[in-house]
């Protein structure tokens, strides 16, 4: 029998290769092969013994003897997830429509976060579903949409797990990863964009700015260890922020806040207590112009500066508070045009218009007017 060919296998291929069962040639920054295709190139570039633990993102029953072993990340990526990612890169990164530099951060440092841990991995593979169902995508599949129906109760354990180890190694991933997590929660309150009753729009406002709040809590735990880093931040300033002057329809904005304070001052049945939280929140709505951000970034500042207690108030259908949300809806309708935010703006005035008392509609005359709703 003639002697067999010796072969030589790839040890550092990309994923892509693998998948395909052919041998990579470990070009960088793309192997031939994904270069002649033009996909992207893959790499798991951390050795097995480097990874950090992590969750499966299936259920698996683990001993002590493997334990350890079980919970590292894959090394290997279905065709259809690989599909997803090379959606994000193509496509999701660039809707955010912010800055050149945010579309790098969030088209390339995400995709290296996403080798590394599970949680970044699935939530980008889920806004990459959610974008192609909320675009009316012929690519979106049944599959896709069982895939998003799944939800991360996976994923956001994992994240919080890494997040009780805060250091210089992951703390970039720690505080990027909750505005995945927020753009998630309002992307999937339009998903089959089914009808509502007004309870659940409400409720799921009250748990969209609950995560949009988680912003704030992990920033200020990463924001020290990300500014002494060497690596320094993903984005910085100039990606995020206002060059001059305030932000479009703001001072509108100041004059309607300022027309709300009279509501809430004449609301005499109100305990003090009530009246002053409702009076917080609502001059927390002319706080974007004390944090000038860009347009498609102002829905995340008021959820992250609201109290508890407003939100406590809300979920107790608060008429004040529920005029104060009714305003908040203004600026989110200011993004619309996003694909994570639509109509989500109009739905909550129209849910607040319908569950306030007929004295009280007048204090909603602004947002009425501004989402063209009058």
């Amino acid at each position: 029998m003639p002697n067999r060919r010796p072969h030589t296998k790839s040890r550092h291929g990309c994923v892509r290769c693998k998948q395909k069962h052919i041998k990579c040639d470990e070009a960088r920054p793309a192997c031939g092969a994904c270069a002649r295709y033009q996909v992207p190139c893959i790499v798991n570039s951390l050795k097995r013994s480097q990874r950090r633990t992590r969750r499966l993102p299936y259920p698996v029953t683990v001993t002590s003897a493997n334990a350890d072993e079980a919970a590292r990340s894959r090394s290997s990526i279905a065709i259809w997830e690989f599909e997803l990612l090379h959606h994000w890169i193509i496509e999701v990164a660039d809707s955010f429509a912010i800055s050149p530099g945010f579309h790098r951060a969030w088209r390339d440092q995400a995709i290296t976060a996403a080798t590394q841990y599970e949680f970044f991995m699935h939530m980008i593979l889920i806004l990459s579903a959610l974008h192609l169902a909320l675009t009316n995508s012929h690519k979106f599949t049944e599959k896709l949409r069982a895939f998003i129906l799944g939800g991360c109760s996976e994923a956001m354990p994992a994240f919080q797990r890494e997040a009780q180890s805060i250091s210089d190694s992951n703390c970039v991933e720690i505080q990027a990863f909750p505005f995945l997590v927020a753009v998630y929660g309002l992307a999937l309150a339009q998903f089959d964009r089914v009808e509502k009753s007004e309870d659940t729009v409400l409720d799921e406002t009250i748990h969209i700015i609950n995560l949009i709040k988680a912003n704030k809590t992990i920033s200020a735990t990463t924001h020290p260890i990300v500014r002494s880093r060497s690596g320094g931040r993903w984005v910085v300033e100039e990606d995020i922020a206002l060059r001059s002057g305030d932000p479009p329809g703001h001072s509108e904005l100041v004059k309607a806040v300022q027309s709300l304070q009279a509501w809430i001052d004449e609301s005499g049945a109100e305990e003090e207590e009530i009246r002053a939280t409702n009076s917080r929140a609502a001059t927390m709505l002319t706080q974007p112009a004390t944090y000038p951000l860009k347009r498609n970034l102002r829905p995340f500042v008021w959820p992250n500066l609201v109290e508890d207690e407003f939100l406590g108030l809300l979920t107790a259908r608060n008429p004040t508070a529920l005029i104060v949300l009714a305003h908040y809806a203004v600026i989110l309708d200011q993004t619309r045009a996003q694909w994570w935010c639509t109509n989500w703006g109009a739905r909550i005035v129209s849910v607040v218009r319908s569950c306030l008392p007929e004295r009280f509609i007048p204090a909603i005359a602004y947002p009425l007017e501004a989402i063209r709703m009058l």
